[in-house]
């Protein structure tokens, strides 16, 4: 009798030690698999992003860049290039360079992206201008491009106040412009070279901002 007692009782305890075991190495089983599958998202997240990196270094960009500047206008370059990439591709700074101005104001370092415009001014540029643009223009980034047709200044009517908004054209430049009108209006946008110290290279800067009518 105590023999039946002692096997069934050796049976149970058995039964139980398997039964232990078996929800253990479920758990143990279940959390291996949710590490595998953590581990497998984590493999596919980094190999889309490597991904995407790639196609991006095979990317363009075009920028545009004025003022200072020995050959301005667009270029392209690698996706992720600085400034200073541009400014070396562009012939470097010219000798008629607001120096302090752009050392202190312009962030060489700075990551380009497409479409981005940098203007390095003169030293006859008013650089109190320039500031009041560029702030002017990053509390309007959702606005239109001031490219647009409707945003364009004609020279022939524009205030100087108004022509002063232009990148290059401070108060000295803005006076030419008016006292120029005044004898000879503008039938094209090409004759405000005509203004003293107004070359090509002035002309390129505006030539997209300005209109006649």
């Amino acid at each position: 009798m105590k023999n039946d007692i002692y096997k069934k009782g050796l049976v149970l305890l058995c039964l139980i030690i398997i039964a232990i075991i078996t929800i253990v190495g479920y758990y143990i089983s279940k959390e291996e698999q949710q590490v595998e599958s953590i581990s497998n998202s984590e493999i596919e997240e980094k190999n889309i992003e490597d991904s995407e990196n790639t196609e991006k270094q095979k990317q363009t960009i075009k920028v545009d860049i004025g003022g200072a500047i020995k050959n301005p206008g667009v270029y392209e370059l690698k996706y992720g290039s600085r400034v200073d990439d541009l400014i070396l591709m562009a012939g470097g700074i010219t000798e008629n360079a607001n120096s302090d101005y752009i050392s202190q104001n312009i962030n060489k370092a700075k990551v380009l992206e497409d479409e981005d415009k940098v203007y390095l001014p003169n030293m006859d540029d008013d650089v109190d201008q320039i500031k009041f643009i560029e702030n002017n223009s990053k509390t309007n980034d959702n606005c239109e491009d001031n490219k647009s047709i409707t945003n364009k200044i004609d020279i022939n009517i524009a205030s100087k106040e108004k022509l002063m908004t232009l990148n290059g054209i401070g108060q000295s430049y803005a006076d030419r412009i008016i006292e120029y009108r005044n004898k000879h209006k503008f039938n094209s946008i090409e004759e405000i070279m005509n203004v003293s110290g107004i070359g090509e290279k002035r002309f390129a800067n505006i030539k997209d901002f300005i209109k006649v009518d």
